[in-house]
């Protein structure tokens, strides 16, 4: 899959990572604020990662915020890093995700544990 470059903000600001229904919310947090500095990428396609797409992004930017929809521990965002950690150790990683507890069927409860907008603003903060 190709990844999908949702804006474009300013080289050296942040580079945001994100998918699913977070891309929603990471641009209307953006967007709330006002804030034109970050790259947001809609990874689009877990598998295959379009790895060439991320590293183009990291030659440009070294503070990556990580943000899913699920739990950070051990998942998608995990791997993501640890692959880009290893093609530029000079680079700040940030995750952010739904809690690490148990999570009922429940669309209302998962909805309100994912990140919310002011948390996503809040770690954009290096």
């Amino acid at each position: 899959g190709k990844a999908s470059i949702r804006r474009y903000g300013e080289r050296g600001g942040p580079l945001v990572l994100t998918y699913g229904v977070m891309r929603q919310r990471v641009e209307r947090a953006l967007e709330g604020a006002g804030l034109t500095r970050p790259r947001v990428i809609d990874l689009r396609s877990l598998y295959p990662m379009d790895w060439g797409r991320l590293d183009w992004c990291m030659s440009r930017h070294n503070q990556v915020l990580v943000v899913e929809p699920d739990i950070p521990y051990g998942g998608i965002g995990a791997e993501i890093v640890a692959q880009l950690a290893e093609r530029f150790p000079c680079a700040e990683f940030k995750r952010l995700g739904m809690p690490r507890e148990t999570i009922s069927a429940n669309p209302r409860s998962h909805a309100r544990l994912l990140p919310t907008e002011e948390a996503i603003l809040d770690a954009l903060t290096f």
